[in-house]
């Protein structure tokens, strides 16, 4: 597929140094991530548990779709910790974004720590059919 050959996923060398700085003091996560190519979109599935709506974030920066998230503890400063096994940090991935995607329309939505992207393709390059007339 031609959207799978252009979406492609940036290393992380090139994650740029202020989320560099940001991921040096915490751990931080690569989430798993569907892609999927439909006729009129691009979908991009991406696993973030524990990320609310309010801390994930989706950017375009230089042709790249830029997303982040952040979790944390949910105890309180006087809770004491006895043994932890769960492990927070920030989520970040990019790709980079092929000119066939109308950025303008790009959507995002988060459900049980889930979020979906969904953009579009510009209408010029979708499919569509072209009626055969008869002549004469």
């Amino acid at each position: 597929m031609a959207i799978e050959k252009e979406m492609e996923v940036a290393e992380k060398s090139q994650v740029d140094t202020d989320i560099h700085q940001e991921l040096r003091s915490g751990n931080w996560f690569v989430p798993a991530t569907d892609v999927y190519e439909k006729v009129e979109e691009v979908v991009l599935v991406m696993d973030m548990p524990g990320v609310c709506f309010d801390c994930a974030h989706v950017s375009i920066v230089d042709d790249e779709l830029v997303v982040t998230g952040h979790v944390t503890h949910g105890e309180d400063q006087d809770d004491y910790v006895l043994y932890r096994e769960y492990d927070v940090g920030h989520y970040h991935r990019h790709f980079g974004l092929p000119p066939t995607i109308d950025r303008e329309r790009i959507e995002a939505s988060m459900n049980d720590g889930v979020l979906t992207v969904v953009m579009p393709q510009i209408e010029q390059v979708r499919p569509r059919r072209i009626a055969v007339k008869v002549a004469g």
